[in-house]
């Protein structure tokens, strides 16, 4: 072959040995490629021939022992992955006719300690100096306009860089873990900056984006442990995901006029961060945005804000009053929780349902103001807000999730809303202040230990009633000579189901007039059979009292039952030590384990409907007296556990197998009662 230039002499390249050996390359090469020479551990320099125009692909790859090597300034490209992991190689000089540089050409070269690029180089490839730990020194051609990603990840001596004006896009990681790098200066005209661009750079004290630049990616300057000072760039539309998180020295940030959102985790654990200015622009606050920033005290939210994020806020210690905006229609779970020194929260009227754990363990929150729209308080919503005192139940409330007021120790006067349908267990386990409670009629479920160890509770009542009274309606002909039950059933003919309801009343009525006459017959005692239904009871609503509802409740004297109720189950009055009297409702089947365990009766009214007392139901309790029907399964549970027993006058309800089993179906479902009848029916027929 013949060499570059005819007039010139034939140059032969070397291969100089570790031991001092030398093998010559031809004159005439063009094109270094990856099998020069297979012995890459022995070769210590290397000097290229004149000829060599290009550095092929992985041409010198792991000549672990080269320190050295002559590239001649024809050459215009140096592959991919060229100079791969040449771990002694300390100083190269790079051709001035150089124009590409390959991907990973340079990749863990960890003893090169500075490079120059020439003036024709434009783009430096991905991967290009990463793991150069050793690189101190890097001095870019004012054309470079691309710097791809990762090119010096993991350069951890580099101390400083300026980026010439022509770049206009950095790749992602491009200075990630660059741990020893403290000032960087961006070009301005750079327009795009990649996720993680300068991640973990943990001595980085300041950045200042140019205006030019409107995206970046997520988590930036994630555990940049000494940035400071920064300034974000005006055309910018968002902060990103994890953009500032764990950046423990940032005390300050404003926030552009453009940007709308704060992604999820920006700025997690900015533990120095004291205010953020929020721009009235400003739409969306992420998941754990601010979460764990223990020192941010001004918080203000824009009337253009839409949307909170989970645990947006999550234990920022020092925020003191939340004003939650009116536009606002979505907050995320456990947004404020445990915000230790929030006293105020009010939360926009457009919020229609609490969210799980929104103010959770905010023990200084003295008060909460929930918008009427809110049909909603979920779970653990307010649950140890020690300091608690009042909130406004919402007029359109309908459910009370679990745990919603968990050990709010000095919470009191609660009233329910008319609309208030369920409340979940552990509701208000461990308010102690509440006293007295009032259920309103439209209540259906009450959840396991709702009002467990409420000490100081002493009144329950249910309003299970409407009334209705006939002077309310102007007599038509005929009107006088109509019984009131029929009366009433008139009123509410075009109601189907109110109809059926007031026919079983006039049933029950009657019912009870033929139980009266009978013992007016038999002891001759006078019976109050006001007939005149001037108020009407129309039961409605609650069937189960879950389990551990009231336990604990060491105050409770008093309490009405809903005529309504079919099962009182596990535990439900646990350890009621005032509760001395109480008259189970007509209707009620079941009597679940240690109901009444602890308590301190004296006399209890169980109707002929309850077919089924746990063996356990009474356990711990003080010696009382049953009173029940003769020939019920009261009556037989107490003969059976010694209980003292009287008989009351009120007939028991039908003990034929078909009204048993239609009973039960009621109370328990169909696979339930099936399942009794398997394990327990044998027994049931004794119960007679």
């Amino acid at each position: 072959m013949s060499t570059i230039n005819e007039n010139k002499p034939k140059i032969n390249g070397k291969l100089i040995f570790v031991d001092g050996l030398e093998l010559s390359i031809a004159y005439d090469t063009k094109e270094i490629t990856k099998d020069l020479y297979a012995g890459t551990q022995e070769i210590e320099q290397v000097i290229l021939p004149p000829s060599v125009v290009k550095i092929g692909t992985r041409a010198f790859s792991w000549y672990k022992n080269m320190k050295s090597i002559t590239i001649p300034e024809n050459v215009t490209a140096i592959g991919e992955g060229a100079f791969n992991r040449c771990a002694a190689l300390e100083n190269i000089i790079l051709p001035p006719k150089l124009e590409l540089i390959g991907a990973w050409a340079f990749y863990a070269c960890t003893g090169l300690r500075s490079i120059t690029l020439p003036e024709t180089i434009t783009q430096i490839g991905a991967e290009t100096f990463l793991g150069c730990t050793g690189l101190t020194e890097i001095k870019l051609g004012k054309h470079i306009d691309n710097i791809g990603a990762k090119a010096f990840l993991g350069c951890s001596s580099l101390s400083s860089m300026a980026l010439p004006v022509s770049v206009r896009d950095i790749g992602d990681s491009v200075f990630a873990e660059c741990t020893e790098l403290t000032k960087l200066t961006l070009s301005t005209n750079l327009f795009y900056i990649g996720s993680s661009a300068f991640r973990n750079c943990e001595k980085l004290i300041e950045m200042e984006f140019p205006p030019s630049v409107t995206n970046v990616g997520d988590s930036l300057f994630e555990n940049c442990y000494s940035l400071q000072d920064v300034t974000l760039g005006t055309g910018m539309y968002a902060v990103t995901e994890n953009m500032f998180r764990n950046c423990i020295a940032l005390d300050y940030i404003s926030i552009p006029e453009n940007i709308r959102t704060i992604g999820n985790y920006a700025f997690e654990n900015c533990e120095s961060l004291v205010a953020v200015d929020i721009p009235d622009t400003m739409q969306s606050i992420g998941d754990g945005a601010f979460r764990g920033c223990d020192v941010l005290e001004r918080l203000h939210f824009p009337e253009s804000l839409r949307a909170i994020g989970e645990s947006a806020f999550e234990d920022c210690e020092e925020i003191s009053t939340v004003f939650i905006p009116n536009n606002v229609t979505e907050i995320g779970q456990k947004a404020f929780f445990a915000c230790g020194n929030i006293v105020t929260g009010v939360v926009g009227k457009n919020i229609t349902e609490i969210p799980p754990d929104l103010f959770g363990r905010c023990v200084r929150l003295l008060s909460a103001r929930i918008s009427d729209q809110a049909t909603r308080i979920g779970e653990r919503a307010f649950a140890q807000c020690c300091s608690l005192k009042n909130i406004n139940m919402p007029s359109g409330l309908r459910e009370i999730g679990e745990g919603a007021f968990e050990e709010c120790t000095v919470l009191r006067n609660i009233v329910f809303p008319e609309s208030l349908q369920t409340i979940g267990a552990y509701a208000f386990s461990q308010c102690r202040r509440i006293d007295k409670i009032v259920f309103p009629k439209h209540i259906e479920s009450i959840g396991a230990y709702a009002f467990e160890k409420c000490a100081r509770l002493n009144e329950v009542s249910f309003s299970y009633e409407w009334i209705v009274k006939r002077k309310e309606r102007t007599p038509l002909p005929g009107d006088e000579e109509m019984s009131n039950e029929e009366f009433l059933i008139r009123c509410f003919k075009n109601s189907p189901r109110l109809e059926s309801i007031l026919r079983r009343e006039r049933r029950e009525e009657r019912r009870r007039a033929r139980i009266a006459a009978k013992q007016r017959k038999k002891f001759g005692e006078p019976v109050d059979l006001d007939m005149s239904f001037e108020q009407v009871r129309i039961p409605v609503g609650l069937h189960t009292i879950e389990e551990g509802t009231f336990a604990y409740c060491i105050n409770l004297e008093r309490l009405e039952l809903p005529e309504t109720l079919r099962r009182i189950e596990k535990h439900a009055f646990l350890d009621c030590v005032s509760l001395n009297k109480l008259m189970l409702p007509e209707g009620l089947v079941a009597i679940g384990e240690g109901a009444f365990e602890g308590c301190r009766l004296e006399d209890l009214y169980i109707p002929a409907s309850v077919n089924y007392i746990d063996a356990s139901a009474f356990y711990r309790a003080n010696r009382f007296t049953i009173h029940t029907p003769k020939g019920s399964y009261a009556a037989w549970f107490a003969k059976q556990n010694r209980i003292p027993l009287e008989y009351s006058g009120v007939e028991r309800r039908s003990n034929h197998p078909l009204a048993r089993f239609a009973r039960s179906l009621q109370a328990r479902g169909v696979k339930e009662t099936l399942r009794r009848l398997l394990t327990q029916g044998a027994k049931k027929e004794n119960f007679k």
